[in-house]
This record gives structure tokens, sequence and C-alpha cells, in this order.
């Protein structure tokens, strides 16, 4: 059996990783929150995308 005073001594350590975590999670949601809060920039519209110029691989030339 565990002597009473490590087991004390065990749940302190613990409890003090545990609340390491804790503190760690809750920066980890409080940034989140403010990087979701920040207002973005609008989106500029989207150009249609470009014509390729280079003539298709011989490989997909044939499949045609």
């Amino acid at each position: 059996m565990q002597h009473p005073l490590q087991h004390k001594l065990d749940s302190l350590d613990h409890h003090s990783r545990l609340l390491a975590h804790l503190d760690d999670a809750g920066r980890a949601l409080t940034a989140a929150r403010t990087a979701l809060e920040a207002p973005q920039p609008p989106a500029a519209p989207s150009a249609p995308a470009p014509v390729p110029s280079t003539p298709l691989a011989p490989a997909a030339r044939r499949r045609v």
C-alpha cells in the first residue's frame, strides 16, 4: 500500500500537470476565437481560370 503522504504528493503533481494543460487549451481557444471574430477582408471577385497555352500531353490526346 502506498503511503498517504506519497499519494497526496502524486496527486498534487497530476493536478499541476492537468492545470497546465487546461491553461494551454484555454489560450488556444482564446486565440481561435479571436481569429474567427477578426473581420476578414472582402474576397476579390474570382477571375476565370486562364486557358492553358501548351498542347495536351500525348497520353491525353490518345484517350480522345
